[in-house]
């Protein structure tokens, strides 16, 4: 069995953890392997938005 979690801490991600291993030593017998760990996750979403929404605008930076 694989669990995956989403939180937005990591206390909160480490508390996942936790219940999850709590299924690994009282659940059904024949489990092997586990582990818990976590990390941060920085993701690109693809969004529409109204076009009322947006002001273009440019500008020019000089190195």
């Amino acid at each position: 069995m694989r669990v995956a979690g989403r939180a937005t801490t990591a206390a909160e991600a480490a508390r996942i953890g936790n219940e999850v291993e709590t299924l690994y030593t009282n659940g059904p017998a024949g489990g092997g392997g586990a582990f818990k760990s976590t990390r941060e996750v920085i993701a690109v979403q693809s969004v529409l938005l109204p076009r009322a929404a947006v002001t273009p605008s440019f500008s020019f930076v000089e190195a």
